[in-house]
């Protein structure tokens, strides 16, 4: 005797279920509640306080004290000059006073010894040639014995002459390598500084709007006619021709030379040379596959200051003359004791190496087809507005890097002047060298040993340091009080859970089930429009159409239908004949129905034959009978 096996998918009603005996639907309730109930606890804390989640703050780290934390902010655009590419370059000049602010880079103010004419700013230098260009090894390499240096420690092969002390000042973001006359002697500025093997100065960080260097330089060391050149091996690489050899460059550099005696008059002829027969144009570009200085000696004569420069130091390596090619800013445009550096005045110009060290030599075409960098008639600001000018651009600067949520830690709002006076500048680290070859920065005066502009630079520390620790004291009160608050306020809702956890459980329940009852109605009400629709159809067929008409699919979604209602589903194991008395005992229907209606429905699933329509009729109306019962 086989045992009926209870079918898992059927569905049951259960009232009056006991919220003890469902402990795990429980638990996700109360877990749903807790979370919900966190969430003004959160919003309170991102209220009262910075969120280290969604700022990244944990990720990003703290800085040395507990109330500064490292925030997010802007990349700053950071200026430079480029290498020695021989790209054409389509700068427009300076028209107006706007524009030269605009376009400052810095000025710079000697101090003492005498103001020469022009000035020139040496960044960095090249030394060998590339097969498109020129390149350098030694602008990378920290050197701090190399000749270019006078520091107090070091050895020293050239005689140092006297010192000359100026003042820089910047007006843009520039990158780390600090432009500077040479030979530089002392240094003094708000960053740590490393010098390289070409006498270049690496700085640990770029340089900020409002940075002021001090200086002490050997004055300006133009090449003159009683310089005596240096003796280098003749693998030196300051007579290095790698990509430019040819015999025919060494034909022209004789023929140009010829009749002059070896030293500086060379030197001084082959400049006349170029300066005779060059045109300088900014915005050349290359009209054959060679290199660019061969063409240019060869084809063209026509260039930048770039080509000039290049071709000068070829013609005096091919005479044996030692020297490298410098990169920087050259200005001759003085406004009172400053000369005002803009970006268009990239310049590049020739060092020839003589025994009392790197003297300049600079090629100045007498044809031009480009304009000057500053039109003539352009006013220089004066000393006075430069000033005023320099710390507008400062301020600015420090508001528009200013790290993301700057004023929301309690401190002034980015838009104050007391955030731009104690502000961070923004700054990147430097990428040439390493961290432990840099020199510790000493403050500006220094140099000059100006005791008043030393005190005044402390005063202005030290008034930062305490704001920075006012305000980081601030921050830790504030902080303190936010989690006292935070803390008491879960203290509260947990107690809150706990006395109401029970209520608060039912009435969530209560919602579920009604919820659930909601969608069976819906599920139900659906089914029974299909199967009303499908009766209706049918009942409308003619007798052809109604004759043995496939009644199975019409009973199967009859009982689906029952069953999704809940109301007297058809039971395991039971027949159809057994169901349909069931349901007419239940509803109060004549027994006599239900019996046509089964013997109707088992003939067609049990006997395999064909249902006439009248039968058919018979069990369509005992159908609807039932719906209109439960209906």
């Amino acid at each position: 005797m086989m045992l009926p096996v209870q079918n898992p998918e059927q569905s049951t009603v259960v009232e009056g279920e006991d919220i003890d005996n469902r402990p795990a639907a429980g638990t996700r309730t109360l877990l749903f509640a807790a979370l919900l109930l966190s969430l003004p606890i959160y919003l309170l804390v991102l209220f009262l306080g910075d969120d280290p989640i969604l700022r990244g703050q944990w990720s990003s780290g703290r800085s040395g004290s507990a109330g500064n934390r490292q925030q997010s902010r802007p990349k700053p655009v950071i200026k430079g000059v480029a290498g020695m590419d021989f790209a054409p370059s389509e700068t427009a000049p300076i028209n107006s006073t706007d524009e030269l602010v605009k376009a400052m880079v810095c000025t710079f103010e000697p101090r003492s010894g005498a103001i020469p004419e022009r000035v020139y700013l040496r960044i960095g230098s090249f030394e060998k040639f590339s097969a498109t260009g020129m390149d350098t090894g030694f602008s990378r390499m920290a050197e701090r014995g190399w000749p270019d240096f006078a520091f107090s420690d070091s050895p020293q092969r050239f005689p140092v002459e006297p010192g000359v002390t100026a003042d820089l000042h910047f007006f843009c973001n520039f990158e780390e390598r600090l432009p500077h006359p040479a030979p530089l002697q002392k240094l003094a500025g708000p960053l740590d500084f490393c010098s390289m093997r070409d006498g270049s100065i690496v700085l640990a960080q770029t340089i900020a709007v409002g940075d002021e260097f001090e200086v002490e330089f050997g004055g300006v060391p133009r090449l003159v006619a009683a310089d005596e050149l240096a003796e280098v091996d003749a693998d030196s690489p300051y007579l290095a021709l790698g990509f430019v050899e040819s015999d025919e460059l060494r034909a022209k550099a004789g023929e140009i030379s010829r009749d002059t005696v070896p030293g500086p008059q060379t030197v001084f002829k082959i400049v006349d040379y170029l300066e005779k027969n060059g045109t300088y144009r900014q915005n050349y570009r290359q009209t054959t596959s060679m290199h660019p200085v061969k063409e240019f000696l060869l084809k063209s004569m026509t260039g930048s200051c770039q080509h000039f420069a290049a071709a000068l130091l070829l013609l005096c390596r091919m005479n044996g003359i030692p020297a490298r090619v410098a990169s920087g800013f050259a200005s001759s445009k003085r406004s009172e004791n400053s000369f005002v550096i803009v970006e268009t005045m990239a310049h590049a110009w020739v060092e020839v190496l003589t025994r009392k060290g790197w003297k300049i030599v600079d090629v100045s075409p007498q044809r031009s087809d480009s304009p000057p960098p500053v039109a003539s008639g352009v006013s220089l600001p004066s000393a006075a507005q430069l000033a005023t000018i320099k710390e507008q651009l400062r301020k600015e600067n420090a508001r528009r890097y200013a790290p993301d949520g700057a004023g929301e830690d309690g401190s002034e709002t980015a838009e104050s002047a007391e955030f731009a006076e104690e502000a961070e500048p923004p700054r990147l680290p430097q990428r040439i060298t390493r961290g432990n070859d840099f020199e510790e920065a000493q403050p500006a005066g220094t140099v000059s040993k100006d005791n008043a502009r030393i005190e005044k630079q402390k005063k202005a520390a030290a008034e930062r340091k305490r704001r920075k620790e006012e305000n980081a004291r601030r921050q830790s009160l504030k902080r303190i009080i936010s989690a006292i608050v935070a803390f008491l306020l879960l203290v509260t809702i947990v107690w809150l859970i706990i006395q109401n956890a029970e209520k608060w459980l039912k009435w969530l329940l209560k919602l579920r089930k009604k919820k659930a009852e909601q969608q069976q109605e819906q599920s139900g009400t659906a089914n029974e429009e299909l199967l009303r629709g499908a009766l209706v159809k049918m009942s409308a067929m003619n007798e052809f159409e109604l004759q043995g008409k496939d009644v199975i699919i019409l009973f199967n979604r009859f009982t689906r239908f029952m069953e999704t209602r809940g109301l007297l589903p058809r039971q395991e194991h039971e027949t159809p004949g057994e169901y349909f008395d069931r349901l007419c005992v239940e509803l109060n229907l004549r027994p006599a129905d239900g019996k046509i209606a089964a013997q109707c429905f088992e003939a067609e699933l049990y006997g395999g034959q064909p249902t006439a329509s009248a039968e058919v009729r018979k069990f369509l109306h005992f159908l609807q009978q039932i719906l209109n019962k439960i209906g």
